[in-house]
């Protein structure tokens, strides 16, 4: 029976100092120890380590074998490429939705405004300081009546 130091132990089943430790300590792994002029000395059988190398070597089961998962894959694909063409016609009815129920209004934000001309913010903030856009400054927000922001965007166009 061959039997293997402690260092070539660790080494066999790669695994650090500490760990082969623990292994003996809680009995996963047989141990013989014996007196030498160095002290007493631990000592491994080589099937019990082998034993252990094969309890700590991962087994591999797929779930799915590669050729159905390849099928998988391919109609997962265009699942998703359907999800992404009905969120895009999502974003288009509402955001037509959100415009529809904008132009209802009779005060608007000016980030409404904004959204309904294509005007930038900053754009109309700049007019409303400078009394080319009428509005009123409710708090901290502007608010712009409907008719005055028609009028303005079309002196801007005309």
């Amino acid at each position: 029976m061959t039997e293997l130091n402690k260092a070539e132990a660790q080494a066999y089943l790669k695994v650090s100092e500490r760990t082969l430790e623990r292994y003996v300590k809680k009995h996963k792994v047989a141990v013989r120890y014996e007196n030498t002029e160095h002290g007493r000395q631990p000592f491994f059988p080589v099937q019990e380590l082998e034993r252990v190398k094969q309890e700590r070597s991962p087994t591999y089961n797929p779930a799915i074998a590669a050729s159905q998962l390849k099928a998988i894959v391919t109609q997962e694909a265009s699942a998703l490429k359907s999800i992404e063409v009905l969120a895009q016609a999502v974003l288009h009815v509402s955001s037509y939705y959100q415009l529809a129920i904008i132009q209802t209004k009779k005060l608007l934000t000016i980030r409404e405004a904004a959204a309904i001309s294509g005007l930038s913010v900053n754009f109309l903030k700049h007019h409303l300081r400078y009394g080319n856009l009428p509005g009123k400054k409710l708090g901290q927000r502007w608010m712009i009546r409907h008719q005055d922001f028609d009028n303005f965007v079309n002196r801007l166009f005309k």
